[in-house]
C-alpha cells in the first residue's frame, strides 16, 4: 500500500483500535510516500521526559540540552514507520555530535519492540512510552509523528507522516537548527527551501 494517504489512515485506524486514548488524528497527510509536510510549530514548550530505553536505561530529554533534538514517535505495525527509519538513520550518522534523535515507540510490549531492532539495528535511542502519557502530552495524534527541537529544547518544527530527511528542505531545517547559536524564537525568518526541494511549510 503505497500510497501515503490510504497507509495515514490506516495507521491512524490501527491506532485507534490499539490506542482508544489517543484522539482521532484530525488530518491525514496527503503527499507522496516521505513527504510529509515540515511545518513551524506554534508550541514554545513541550513537557521534558525520561522514558525507559531499550537498553534498560533510562533516557531524559533535559539531558540533551546544546544539541538540536528529534523527538520521533512511532511503532512497529506502523508501515510509513517502518519505511522512515533507513532516512532517520543516516540523518544520525551524518550528525553524530551535534543531533540526537530519540524515537519513542508508542504503547507496545517491550519484547516486541526488542526482537523488531534485533533484525534492523539503528544508530539512536529508542525509548518506551508504555503507557503512552509522553505522546498524548505532546498532542500526537499520528504516527510516525515527528518534532524538532533547537539546543534549548524547544520546538521549532514538526511532522505529522514519514518526511524524506535525506532531501535538501529537510537536511536545510537541520542545517539552520546546528547553524544558529542563538535559537532565535519561533517565528522568527528560516532559510527559504528552493522551489524544487518541497515538504516545507512556513
Amino acid at each position: 500500500m503505497r500510497d501515503l494517504t490510504r497507509r495515514t489512515v490506516l495507521c491512524a485506524g490501527v491506532a485507534g483500535v490499539l490506542f482508544p486514548a489517543l484522539p482521532v488524528p484530525l488530518r491525514a497527510a496527503s503527499e507522496p510516500p516521505g513527504q510529509a509536510t515540515l511545518e513551524r510549530t506554534a508550541a514554545e514548550t513541550l513537557p521534558s521526559f525520561t522514558l525507559p530505553e531499550l537498553g534498560g536505561r533510562d533516557v531524559a530529554l533535559s539531558a540533551q540540552a546544546g544539541r538540536v533534538v528529534l523527538v520521533h514517535f512511532f511503532a512497529t505495525w506502523c508501515e510509513p514507520c517502518r519505511e522512515e527509519l533507513p532516512a532517520l538513520s543516516r540523518l544520525a550518522t551524518d550528525h553524530p555530535q551535534d543531533v540526537t534523535i530519540l524515537a519513542v515507540d508508542v504503547g507496545e510490549v517491550d519484547l516486541r519492540v526488542r526482537r523488531f531492532f534485533e533484525g534492523l539495528p539503528v544508530p539512536f535511542t529508542v525509548a518506551l512510552d508504555r503507557d503512552r502519557a509522553v505522546t498524548r502530552q505532546w498532542g500526537i495524534s499520528a504516527l510516525p509523528s515527528t518534532v524538532i527541537l533547537d539546543r534549548a529544547l524547544r520546538p521549532r518544527w514538526r511532522a505529522a507522516g514519514d518526511v524524506a530527511w535525506d532531501a535538501p528542505a529537510a537536511r536545510a531545517v537541520i542545517a539552520e537548527l546546528l547553524s544558529s547559536s542563538s535559537n532565535p524564537v519561533p517565528g522568527a525568518a528560516a532559510p527559504e527551501p528552493s522551489p524544487s526541494s518541497g515538504g516545507l511549510t512556513q
